[in-house]
């Protein structure tokens, strides 16, 4: 009988299922963190040149041209979406989107209220700042004067009645996330006494 002859058929193709994998697989990421992203492939020959897309708020892209199939990026947009080429001699091969949902700081923090107050009313100061989170994130206010806190404020809004000349200074309010805090500028409060004048006899 003629001997048993093992046929091993190599198969050429191009790029298929092309995907852009993130290294440590979480797609929740805060502002500022670095990852690493992988354009991974099925070819043969494998594939050996790649073109990365940075996909933008405003629907514009940037591009770059990698011989490696891996890049670290650090992440700095409320949604970032990367996509990637892989190519071979035979061809090319375009992924999905991977999509990062980015969590950030509060943004523009700034402080409104009446920078004059009497002495012995209340002083109201609000902080605002730009959120460009979902509405399910949760965010704790703390309140310096002088850079120092203010004992048991930690809303949104400070208020203290019957205020003194000791409350005159410079507030700032602290806003913090899971992304890390944000601090306003400097408010300048002054305190205006409630003096009384005595007349002479």
């Amino acid at each position: 009988a003629p001997p048993l002859l093992n046929i091993i058929s190599l198969l050429l193709d191009s790029p298929k299922n092309v995907t852009v994998v993130i290294s440590d697989g979480k797609k929740e990421r805060k502002e500022g963190d670095t990852v690493s992203l992988t354009c991974l492939s099925d070819a043969n020959p494998a594939a050996n040149n790649f073109t990365w897309y940075r996909h933008l708020r405003n629907e514009t892209k940037r591009r770059r041209t990698e011989q490696s199939q891996r890049i670290t990026v650090t992440v700095g947009w409320d949604r970032e979406r990367f996509s990637c080429k892989a190519k071979n001699p035979l061809g090319t091969g375009k992924s999905k989107f991977l999509e990062l949902q980015v969590l950030y700081k509060a943004k523009n923090v700034t402080i409104e209220g009446k920078d004059e107050v009497k002495e012995g009313a209340a002083l109201e100061l609000e902080c605002h700042f730009s959120d460009y989170n979902p509405p399910t994130t949760q965010y704790s206010y703390s309140w310096y004067l002088n850079g120092n806190p203010v004992n048991g404020e930690t809303g949104r809004i400070l208020q203290i009645n019957n205020i003194t000349e000791s409350h005159s200074g410079t507030y700032s309010c602290n806003v913090q996330n899971r992304a890390g805090p944000s601090y306003s500028p400097g408010f300048a409060v002054t305190v205006m006494c409630k003096c009384v004048t005595l007349k002479g006899h």
